[in-house]
Protein backbone atom coordinates (compact mmCIF):
# COMPACT_ATOMS: atom_id res chain seq x y z
CA UNK A 1 0.00 0.00 0.00
CA UNK A 2 2.88 2.38 0.79
CA UNK A 3 4.34 1.74 -2.66
CA UNK A 4 1.01 2.05 -4.48
CA UNK A 5 0.40 5.41 -2.80
CA UNK A 6 3.42 6.85 -4.63
CA UNK A 7 1.85 6.34 -8.06
CA UNK A 8 -0.56 8.84 -9.55
CA UNK A 9 -2.32 5.96 -11.31
CA UNK A 10 -2.01 2.19 -10.95
CA UNK A 11 -1.13 1.93 -14.64
CA UNK A 12 2.14 3.73 -13.93
CA UNK A 13 3.40 0.48 -12.43
CA UNK A 14 4.15 -0.58 -16.03
CA UNK A 15 7.25 1.66 -15.75
CA UNK A 16 8.68 -1.05 -13.49
CA UNK A 17 7.68 -3.94 -15.76
CA UNK A 18 11.07 -4.58 -17.33
CA UNK A 19 13.15 -7.65 -16.49
CA UNK A 20 16.68 -6.12 -16.54
CA UNK A 21 15.40 -3.10 -14.59
CA UNK A 22 13.83 -5.36 -11.95
CA UNK A 23 17.08 -7.29 -11.73
CA UNK A 24 18.92 -4.02 -11.05
CA UNK A 25 16.44 -3.02 -8.34
CA UNK A 26 16.76 -6.44 -6.71
CA UNK A 27 20.56 -6.26 -6.77
CA UNK A 28 20.43 -2.81 -5.22
CA UNK A 29 18.03 -3.86 -2.46
CA UNK A 30 19.94 -7.08 -1.85
CA UNK A 31 23.27 -5.35 -1.17
CA UNK A 32 22.12 -4.73 2.39
CA UNK A 33 19.43 -5.93 4.77
CA UNK A 34 17.81 -9.33 5.18
CA UNK A 35 17.87 -10.24 1.49
CA UNK A 36 21.64 -9.81 1.48
CA UNK A 37 21.98 -11.99 4.57
CA UNK A 38 19.69 -14.70 3.15
CA UNK A 39 21.83 -14.82 0.04
CA UNK A 40 25.00 -15.22 2.09
CA UNK A 41 23.33 -17.81 4.36
CA UNK A 42 22.47 -19.83 1.25
CA UNK A 43 26.12 -19.75 0.25
CA UNK A 44 27.02 -21.03 3.72
CA UNK A 45 24.53 -23.86 3.39
CA UNK A 46 26.05 -24.91 0.06
CA UNK A 47 29.51 -24.96 1.63
CA UNK A 48 28.22 -27.09 4.50
CA UNK A 49 26.61 -29.51 2.05
CA UNK A 50 29.93 -29.91 0.26
CA UNK A 51 31.47 -31.24 3.47
CA UNK A 52 30.15 -34.71 2.61
CA UNK A 53 32.67 -35.04 -0.21
CA UNK A 54 35.58 -32.88 1.00
CA UNK A 55 35.24 -32.00 4.72
CA UNK A 56 38.60 -30.25 5.12
CA UNK A 57 38.20 -27.96 2.13
CA UNK A 58 34.56 -27.27 2.99
CA UNK A 59 35.56 -26.23 6.52
CA UNK A 60 38.10 -23.74 5.19
CA UNK A 61 35.57 -22.28 2.74
CA UNK A 62 32.96 -22.11 5.48
CA UNK A 63 35.26 -20.05 7.74
CA UNK A 64 36.15 -17.76 4.86
CA UNK A 65 32.46 -17.19 4.10
CA UNK A 66 31.72 -16.38 7.75
CA UNK A 67 34.54 -13.85 7.86
CA UNK A 68 33.23 -12.14 4.73
CA UNK A 69 29.80 -11.72 6.35
CA UNK A 70 31.26 -10.13 9.46
CA UNK A 71 32.99 -7.42 7.40
CA UNK A 72 31.03 -4.16 7.15
CA UNK A 73 29.48 -3.42 3.78
CA UNK A 74 31.24 -0.87 1.60
CA UNK A 75 29.34 2.44 2.11
CA UNK A 76 30.24 3.52 -1.41
CA UNK A 77 28.26 0.70 -3.04
CA UNK A 78 25.82 -0.67 -0.47
CA UNK A 79 22.24 -0.05 -1.59
CA UNK A 80 23.25 2.56 -4.20
CA UNK A 81 23.13 2.72 -7.98
CA UNK A 82 24.05 5.24 -10.65
CA UNK A 83 22.58 6.61 -13.87
CA UNK A 84 24.92 4.38 -15.86
CA UNK A 85 23.47 1.30 -14.10
CA UNK A 86 19.96 2.24 -15.27
CA UNK A 87 21.22 3.07 -18.75
CA UNK A 88 22.83 -0.35 -18.99
CA UNK A 89 19.64 -2.07 -17.78
CA UNK A 90 17.38 -0.23 -20.24
CA UNK A 91 19.87 -0.16 -23.09
CA UNK A 92 19.15 3.47 -23.92
CA UNK A 93 20.40 6.78 -22.55
CA UNK A 94 17.15 8.56 -23.40
CA UNK A 95 15.01 5.86 -21.78
CA UNK A 96 17.20 5.87 -18.67
CA UNK A 97 16.91 9.66 -18.38
CA UNK A 98 13.13 9.53 -18.74
CA UNK A 99 12.75 6.64 -16.28
CA UNK A 100 14.89 8.28 -13.61
CA UNK A 101 13.05 11.59 -13.89
CA UNK A 102 9.79 9.72 -13.46
CA UNK A 103 11.06 7.57 -10.57
CA UNK A 104 12.50 10.58 -8.74
CA UNK A 105 9.31 12.61 -9.20
CA UNK A 106 7.28 9.70 -7.79
CA UNK A 107 9.73 9.37 -4.86
CA UNK A 108 10.64 5.82 -5.81
CA UNK A 109 14.31 6.76 -5.75
CA UNK A 110 16.25 9.37 -3.79
CA UNK A 111 19.09 11.38 -5.31
CA UNK A 112 22.17 11.93 -3.21
CA UNK A 113 25.95 11.95 -3.16
CA UNK A 114 28.85 10.39 -1.30
CA UNK A 115 30.57 12.80 1.08
CA UNK A 116 33.97 12.35 2.67
CA UNK A 117 35.16 13.72 6.00
CA UNK A 118 38.53 15.41 5.55
CA UNK A 119 39.50 14.65 9.18
CA UNK A 120 38.72 10.94 9.67
CA UNK A 121 38.12 10.06 5.97
CA UNK A 122 34.75 8.42 6.76
CA UNK A 123 32.48 8.14 3.71
CA UNK A 124 28.71 8.27 3.80
CA UNK A 125 25.81 8.82 1.42
CA UNK A 126 23.54 11.83 1.99
CA UNK A 127 20.33 12.94 0.22
CA UNK A 128 20.84 15.92 -2.06
CA UNK A 129 19.19 18.33 0.38
CA UNK A 130 21.65 17.38 3.13
CA UNK A 131 25.00 17.22 1.37
CA UNK A 132 26.02 20.75 2.35
CA UNK A 133 24.81 20.55 5.96
CA UNK A 134 26.25 17.32 7.28
CA UNK A 135 28.06 16.19 10.39
CA UNK A 136 30.49 13.32 10.01
CA UNK A 137 29.04 10.01 11.28
CA UNK A 138 32.58 8.90 12.12
CA UNK A 139 33.94 11.73 14.27
CA UNK A 140 30.84 13.92 14.77
CA UNK A 141 32.46 17.11 13.49
CA UNK A 142 31.12 19.31 10.70
CA UNK A 143 32.31 18.46 7.19
CA UNK A 144 33.57 21.66 5.60
CA UNK A 145 34.44 20.20 2.19
CA UNK A 146 32.25 17.12 1.68
CA UNK A 147 33.16 16.39 -1.95
CA UNK A 148 35.64 17.12 -4.68
CA UNK A 149 35.64 20.69 -5.98
CA UNK A 150 35.77 19.71 -9.66
CA UNK A 151 32.79 17.36 -9.92
CA UNK A 152 29.84 15.81 -8.11
CA UNK A 153 28.71 12.30 -9.00
CA UNK A 154 25.13 11.56 -8.01
CA UNK A 155 24.27 8.19 -6.52
CA UNK A 156 20.71 7.01 -6.04
CA UNK A 157 19.03 4.96 -3.35
CA UNK A 158 15.68 3.18 -3.43
CA UNK A 159 12.99 4.88 -1.39
CA UNK A 160 11.85 2.90 1.63
CA UNK A 161 8.46 1.81 0.18
CA UNK A 162 10.12 0.47 -2.98
CA UNK A 163 12.97 -1.17 -1.06
CA UNK A 164 10.55 -2.94 1.31
CA UNK A 165 8.36 -4.09 -1.60
CA UNK A 166 11.41 -5.65 -3.24
CA UNK A 167 12.74 -7.01 0.05
CA UNK A 168 9.60 -9.09 0.67
CA UNK A 169 8.81 -9.73 -3.03
CA UNK A 170 5.53 -7.81 -2.85
CA UNK A 171 6.72 -5.90 -5.92
CA UNK A 172 5.21 -8.79 -7.90
CA UNK A 173 1.87 -8.20 -6.18
CA UNK A 174 1.96 -4.65 -7.52
CA UNK A 175 3.00 -5.71 -11.02
CA UNK A 176 0.20 -8.26 -11.25
CA UNK A 177 -2.37 -5.85 -9.80
CA UNK A 178 -1.45 -3.44 -12.60
CA UNK A 179 -2.00 -6.12 -15.23
CA UNK A 180 -5.34 -7.19 -13.76
CA UNK A 181 -6.60 -3.62 -13.48
CA UNK A 182 -5.51 -2.82 -17.03
CA UNK A 183 -7.12 -6.00 -18.32
CA UNK A 184 -10.46 -5.74 -16.48
CA UNK A 185 -11.06 -2.00 -16.25
CA UNK A 186 -11.47 -1.46 -19.98
CA UNK A 187 -15.08 -2.63 -19.89
CA UNK A 188 -15.81 -0.96 -16.52
CA UNK A 189 -16.04 -4.36 -14.84
CA UNK A 190 -13.82 -3.50 -11.91
CA UNK A 191 -14.69 -1.75 -8.65
CA UNK A 192 -11.28 -2.16 -7.04
CA UNK A 193 -8.15 -4.28 -6.64
CA UNK A 194 -7.15 -4.64 -3.01
CA UNK A 195 -3.81 -6.01 -1.75
CA UNK A 196 -3.48 -8.10 1.41
CA UNK A 197 -7.10 -8.85 2.32
CA UNK A 198 -7.86 -11.11 5.31
CA UNK A 199 -10.93 -13.31 4.80
CA UNK A 200 -13.07 -14.47 7.75
CA UNK A 201 -16.03 -16.83 7.94
CA UNK A 202 -19.34 -16.18 9.70
CA UNK A 203 -17.86 -17.37 13.01
CA UNK A 204 -15.08 -14.78 12.75
CA UNK A 205 -12.45 -17.43 12.06
CA UNK A 206 -9.76 -16.42 9.57
CA UNK A 207 -9.98 -18.48 6.39
CA UNK A 208 -6.83 -17.01 4.89
CA UNK A 209 -5.31 -13.97 3.24
CA UNK A 210 -5.70 -13.07 -0.40
CA UNK A 211 -2.56 -11.42 -1.76
CA UNK A 212 -4.86 -9.50 -4.09
CA UNK A 213 -8.65 -9.40 -4.15
CA UNK A 214 -10.59 -8.05 -7.12
CA UNK A 215 -14.15 -6.83 -6.65
CA UNK A 216 -16.39 -6.44 -9.70
CA UNK A 217 -19.50 -4.41 -10.39
CA UNK A 218 -21.79 -7.44 -10.11
CA UNK A 219 -20.46 -8.08 -6.55
CA UNK A 220 -18.39 -11.08 -7.66
CA UNK A 221 -14.81 -11.44 -6.49
CA UNK A 222 -11.54 -12.93 -7.71
CA UNK A 223 -8.80 -13.87 -5.17
CA UNK A 224 -5.17 -13.93 -6.30
CA UNK A 225 -2.14 -15.69 -4.81
CA UNK A 226 1.27 -14.32 -5.86
CA UNK A 227 4.79 -15.76 -5.57
CA UNK A 228 8.07 -14.52 -6.96
CA UNK A 229 8.86 -17.99 -8.33
CA UNK A 230 6.30 -20.55 -9.43
CA UNK A 231 8.25 -23.29 -7.63
CA UNK A 232 7.28 -21.64 -4.33
CA UNK A 233 3.63 -22.59 -4.87
CA UNK A 234 2.60 -25.59 -2.78
CA UNK A 235 -0.57 -27.62 -2.68
CA UNK A 236 -1.43 -25.93 0.62
CA UNK A 237 -1.34 -22.51 -1.09
CA UNK A 238 -3.80 -23.68 -3.74
CA UNK A 239 -6.04 -25.33 -1.13
CA UNK A 240 -6.10 -22.16 0.98
CA UNK A 241 -6.92 -20.08 -2.10
CA UNK A 242 -9.78 -22.43 -2.93
CA UNK A 243 -11.12 -22.07 0.63
CA UNK A 244 -11.07 -18.30 0.22
CA UNK A 245 -12.87 -18.63 -3.12
CA UNK A 246 -15.50 -20.88 -1.49
CA UNK A 247 -16.05 -18.37 1.30
CA UNK A 248 -16.53 -15.53 -1.18
CA UNK A 249 -18.33 -17.57 -3.87
CA UNK A 250 -15.65 -16.26 -6.20
CA UNK A 251 -15.92 -16.57 -9.97
CA UNK A 252 -12.44 -18.12 -10.17
CA UNK A 253 -8.93 -18.00 -8.77
CA UNK A 254 -5.66 -16.59 -10.07
CA UNK A 255 -2.07 -17.67 -9.42
CA UNK A 256 0.58 -15.11 -10.36
CA UNK A 257 4.37 -15.41 -10.41
CA UNK A 258 7.52 -13.79 -11.71
CA UNK A 259 8.52 -16.68 -14.01
CA UNK A 260 7.60 -17.01 -17.66
CA UNK A 261 4.81 -19.33 -18.78
CA UNK A 262 7.07 -22.15 -19.91
CA UNK A 263 8.78 -22.34 -16.52
CA UNK A 264 5.60 -22.05 -14.45
CA UNK A 265 2.87 -24.01 -16.26
CA UNK A 266 4.14 -27.54 -15.63
CA UNK A 267 4.57 -26.99 -11.89
CA UNK A 268 1.23 -25.21 -11.47
CA UNK A 269 -0.60 -27.96 -13.37
CA UNK A 270 0.86 -30.54 -10.99
CA UNK A 271 -0.75 -28.92 -7.96
CA UNK A 272 -4.06 -30.12 -6.53
CA UNK A 273 -7.09 -28.86 -8.39
CA UNK A 274 -10.43 -29.79 -6.90
CA UNK A 275 -12.14 -26.46 -7.36
CA UNK A 276 -15.19 -26.31 -9.63
CA UNK A 277 -14.27 -22.83 -10.81
CA UNK A 278 -11.64 -21.82 -13.41
CA UNK A 279 -8.07 -21.16 -12.34
CA UNK A 280 -5.90 -18.74 -14.29
CA UNK A 281 -2.10 -18.46 -14.29
CA UNK A 282 -0.52 -15.04 -14.83
CA UNK A 283 3.20 -15.05 -15.63
CA UNK A 284 5.78 -12.56 -16.88
CA UNK A 285 4.49 -13.18 -20.42
CA UNK A 286 1.53 -11.05 -19.36
CA UNK A 287 2.64 -8.58 -16.67
CA UNK A 288 5.81 -7.52 -18.51
CA UNK A 289 3.71 -6.19 -21.39
CA UNK A 290 3.31 -2.39 -21.42
CA UNK A 291 -0.41 -2.90 -21.96
CA UNK A 292 -2.51 -5.94 -21.07
CA UNK A 293 -3.84 -8.04 -23.92
CA UNK A 294 -5.98 -11.18 -23.76
CA UNK A 295 -4.28 -14.55 -23.92
CA UNK A 296 -5.92 -17.35 -25.94
CA UNK A 297 -4.75 -20.92 -25.45
CA UNK A 298 -5.33 -23.75 -27.92
CA UNK A 299 -4.27 -27.39 -27.67
CA UNK A 300 -0.56 -28.01 -28.04
CA UNK A 301 0.13 -29.65 -31.41
CA UNK A 302 -2.56 -27.67 -33.19
CA UNK A 303 -0.95 -25.60 -35.95
CA UNK A 304 -3.16 -22.69 -34.99
CA UNK A 305 -1.88 -22.74 -31.39
CA UNK A 306 -0.94 -19.26 -30.30
CA UNK A 307 -0.89 -17.03 -27.25
CA UNK A 308 -1.85 -13.48 -28.14
CA UNK A 309 -0.11 -11.70 -25.31
CA UNK A 310 3.30 -13.32 -25.13
CA UNK A 311 4.69 -10.04 -26.50
CA UNK A 312 7.71 -11.72 -28.06
CA UNK A 313 8.82 -13.35 -24.79
CA UNK A 314 9.77 -11.96 -21.41
CA UNK A 315 13.46 -11.42 -22.19
CA UNK A 316 13.48 -10.72 -25.92
CA UNK A 317 15.13 -7.71 -27.51
CA UNK A 318 11.83 -6.84 -29.16
CA UNK A 319 10.10 -6.45 -25.81
CA UNK A 320 12.94 -4.31 -24.43
CA UNK A 321 12.75 -2.03 -27.47
CA UNK A 322 9.00 -1.74 -27.07
CA UNK A 323 9.37 -0.84 -23.39
CA UNK A 324 12.06 1.81 -23.89
CA UNK A 325 10.38 3.40 -26.91
CA UNK A 326 7.11 3.46 -24.95
CA UNK A 327 8.84 5.28 -22.09
CA UNK A 328 10.31 7.94 -24.34
CA UNK A 329 7.07 8.47 -26.25
CA UNK A 330 4.97 8.81 -23.08
CA UNK A 331 7.36 10.98 -21.04
CA UNK A 332 5.04 13.31 -19.08
CA UNK A 333 7.71 15.11 -17.08
CA UNK A 334 9.60 17.15 -19.69
CA UNK A 335 12.58 18.83 -18.05
CA UNK A 336 13.31 18.89 -14.33
CA UNK A 337 15.67 21.01 -12.26
CA UNK A 338 16.69 21.09 -8.62
CA UNK A 339 16.06 24.25 -6.58
CA UNK A 340 18.77 24.35 -3.87
CA UNK A 341 16.92 27.09 -1.93
CA UNK A 342 13.57 25.33 -1.78
CA UNK A 343 15.39 21.97 -1.72
CA UNK A 344 12.96 20.37 -4.15
CA UNK A 345 12.66 19.25 -7.73
CA UNK A 346 10.80 21.52 -10.14
CA UNK A 347 9.16 20.67 -13.45
CA UNK A 348 9.83 23.05 -16.31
Amino acid sequence: MALLSLFQDIREVRWLAHRPLLDLLYRTAASSGMTWFKHRATELAKVAAAAQTDPANACDEFLTAINSISVSLDPESSGLFSFSDVRQALGSTDAARVWMRWAEARRLIVRGAMITCGRCMAKTWRPLADVTESACPGCGRAIDHPFDTSSLSFRFRLSEPLRRAIENDSIYHVLIIRYLVDFTAREDWLVGAHPGVDIYDSADNQVGEADVLLLFTDATTLPVEVKRHSSAFKTSDVTRLECIADQLSAVGTVLGCGDDHAAAAAHIDSLARDEPRPRRLITSDQWLAPHARPVIDRPVGDESYWRAGDNDGSTSDALDRRFTSDLIASDPLHQMSYDPVAKQLKLE
